[in-house]
């Protein structure tokens, strides 16, 4: 997927702070912990990533943003709301793992109203979204047609806490469905699974499955994409060609009727996790 660089996310993000609307396409962000695989008790470090999957730069932890934190582990999910850095110079927060198995961690962020002409609106969706519906829509567009358009942003990852002896054994929670409004829902858990797997994956917008959009996953250690789309009941599958972390991600556009302000909403949704070599073996 095409995306600009982490300074184009901090300004998106300042104009809709400040009620703004913004003229350029917008990008997926990433949640990226500075470990994927921790011990009970140990804190890690959320930070966002902003740009191409392999070489995705951090950016500012956007804390007049994020509309919703939630952290699900064991039997329970906290909510968490004005999540800010605990220093004003530091881009990340932390998140305490308090339970044994796997930590599902997910953003939602505030919409933002962008301006786009027509013709970016166009070019947006024939590059990022790949939904045949979608480009035919996009395409009947005017040049210089101007349109309000609400761009909703959703990230997750998942935290593994190895077993005692070393082991990993699947957990449900990677695999349970969250109330973001923007989820790629995986149908088994990657952290445990063998390498050479097929991964499901579903695609879910405001909780209702979403067929016909193109997934990228990217291993970042080997470089290596697999496109692919989401077919029946909103399900595609990819190939676990590798260990290493994985990035994740769709964009999905279409018009709106039930937003005053908003002529197309746009939906990014992306999710991280690590694929642990010798898993499943």
């Amino acid at each position: 997927m095409n995306r600009p660089n982490g300074w184009f996310v901090n300004l998106l993000l300042a104009a809709a702070v400040a009620g703004a609307t913004y003229a350029s396409p917008p990008t997926a962000t990433y949640l990226a912990p500075d470990r994927h695989v921790a011990g009970l008790g140990e804190a890690v470090e959320l930070r966002f990533v902003a740009g191409a999957a392999k070489d995705a730069p951090a950016t500012r932890w956007p804390s007049d943003q994020v509309k919703l934190m939630l952290v699900r582990s064991g039997g329970t999910q906290q909510n968490r709301h004005a999540v800010r850095p605990a220093r004003d110079t530091d881009n990340f927060v932390k998140v305490d793992i308090v339970q044994p198995g796997v930590t599902v961690i997910g953003v939602d962020q505030q919409p933002v109203l962008l301006d786009m002409t027509g013709a970016e609106l166009r070019t947006f969706v024939e590059r990022n979204v790949g939904d045949a519906v979608a480009i035919e829509k996009a395409g009947a567009l005017k040049d210089d047609q101007k349109l309000h358009v609400r761009h909703f942003a959703s990230a997750k990852t998942l935290i593994r806490v190895p077993a005692e002896k070393g082991g990993l054994r699947p957990s449900a929670l990677a695999t349970s469905k969250t109330t973001l409004t923007v989820e790629l829902r995986l149908g088994l858990d990657p952290t445990a699974v063998k390498v050479g797997s097929d991964v499901p994956l579903t695609v879910y917008i405001d909780g209702i499955k979403k067929e016909g959009i193109k997934i990228e996953a990217t291993n970042i250690a080997a470089c290596k994409t697999s496109a692919f789309h989401a077919v029946g009941a909103g399900t595609g599958y990819f190939p676990l060609t590798d260990a290493g972390i994985w990035r994740v991600a769709f964009e999905h556009a279409e018009p709106v009727t039930d937003d005053p302000a908003a002529d197309w909403a746009i939906y990014s949704g992306t999710l991280t996790f690590e694929a642990a070599k010798g898993a499943g073996q």
